[in-house]
């Protein structure tokens, strides 16, 4: 890979708003009274809940043509740098599946950052090993063969292909693969399984490209003329994308499904997620963001950041800091005023809602709501402290 440009603001902006996002998705006071486009699609369909997860893998396609790390290694040594990166995402996502109880018979084998990690390590060799058309032309190819298994292969036991929550392929493979007890709850397919992870690459791959034009755009000297091209060539792509995943959906026979990770799912939110990078950049890459300089360095100073930029900076301690509290407050079991609950109940229901002015006429989605903005807002200032202090959680 060739050297990339400095550090560049809008993927950490856009990280950054994705992860806060995640943050209002994953907290709400009850899951029983969430605003619908907070709440997952039952199936079929999308919701803006929807777009978080290949957001960030798309953002995480992206930052791979910029990675220093691998750019100033030869391809051998940058291989070793992939494999124990995701080996280290990968393990962080088993410790979450495991945390608290640490329950080998029952331990999620998938999981979201397991995901993270599968998608990282293929599309980071592909950008050390292949070209980027080779590459692209593979992550289409992928789709195309996954469309046609969804459509022609009938699961075990079946006379004909099922996409139904119970029948689909995909759970039975997870199934006879995985096992019941090493999936997520008690459903018959786990939303990170191993087939949907195959299409899930396809989205990283799509982050790639589009990272490739972006760091083309603001290299040093490039020209206002080069850089406009490029962004409304990423434009154009995306919107194509976009609109493309909502034909396929509707007449290829296979819905926007995230559970699938459908390919019109994969289309459709690569398409909007470009569109988005692009919209970024033009608002914050008129010059690369570079690192603040050291004490007594005639570097110039990076501009002002903002919250989401914060938040960008450390995604991964963000992700992974929430998910291990959200089971403490959930999971761990506490006495309150005599009567067995937990944390987040405690915080949500006898100290949150009780301090509603009761002038207020105050809905159980809004109050739902406050309290994930409650913990978005707390990591966020876990976040700043750490910005402050230069702290930062790279794997």
């Amino acid at each position: 890979m060739p050297q990339p440009a400095g550090r560049v603001r809008s993927l950490d902006v856009f990280r950054g708003a994705t992860v806060a996002a995640m943050l209002l998705v994953n907290n709400p006071g009850s899951f029983e009274h969430t605003f619908p486009p907070l709440a997952h699609a039952d199936w079929n369909g999308w919701t803006l809940a929807d777009l978080v997860f290949p957001f960030f893998l798309f953002i995480m396609g992206a930052a791979i043509a910029f990675s220093r790390r691998l750019a100033g290694a030869g391809r051998s040594a940058a291989t070793r740098v992939v494999l124990q990166r995701a080996a280290i995402i990968i393990a962080l996502g088993l410790f979450i599946s495991a945390f608290p109880r640490f329950e080998l018979s029952s331990l999620r084998y998938l999981g979201v950052l397991q995901r993270i990690g599968i998608c990282y390590a293929a599309v980071a060799l592909g950008a050390l090993w292949l070209s980027p058309g080779v590459q692209l032309g593979l992550a289409f190819a992928l789709l195309v063969a996954y469309q046609a298994v969804l459509l022609l292969v009938s699961p075990p036991g079946s006379v004909a292909p099922d996409l139904s929550v119970a029948g689909n392929l995909v759970g039975s493979v997870d199934r006879i693969v995985l096992g019941q007890a090493h999936m997520l709850g008690q459903q018959p397919f786990d939303p990170e399984g191993l087939l949907s992870t195959i299409p899930a690459i396809a989205t990283t791959c799509l982050g790639l490209v589009a990272g490739l034009a972006l760091r083309a755009s603001v290299s040093p000297g490039i020209a206002p003329r080069v850089r406009r091209t490029l962004g409304r060539r990423v434009l154009a792509s995306g919107m194509m994308l976009a609109l493309a995943g909502l034909g396929l959906g509707r007449f290829g026979g296979i819905p926007i499904n995230k559970q699938l990770w459908t390919p019109a799912y994969v289309l459709f939110t690569g398409g909007l997620a470009a569109v988005v990078l692009v919209a970024c950049s033009a608002l914050l890459d008129r010059a690369p963001d570079r690192e603040p300089p050291q004490q007594g360095s005639d570097q110039p100073s990076a501009p002002r950041t903002g919250a989401f930029t914060i938040l960008g900076r450390n995604a991964i301690l963000i992700y992974v800091g929430s998910l291990l509290l959200a089971k403490v407050l959930t999971k761990l079991p506490v006495t309150f005023r005599g009567e067995k609950t937990t944390p987040q109940q405690v915080l949500y229901e006898h100290l949150l809602l009780p301090r509603m002015p009761s002038s207020l006429t105050i809905g159980p989605e809004i109050a739902s709501l406050l309290y994930a903005a409650v913990v978005t807002a707390a990591w966020f200032a876990v976040a700043w402290l750490l910005h402050r202090r230069r702290i930062y959680l790279r794997v």
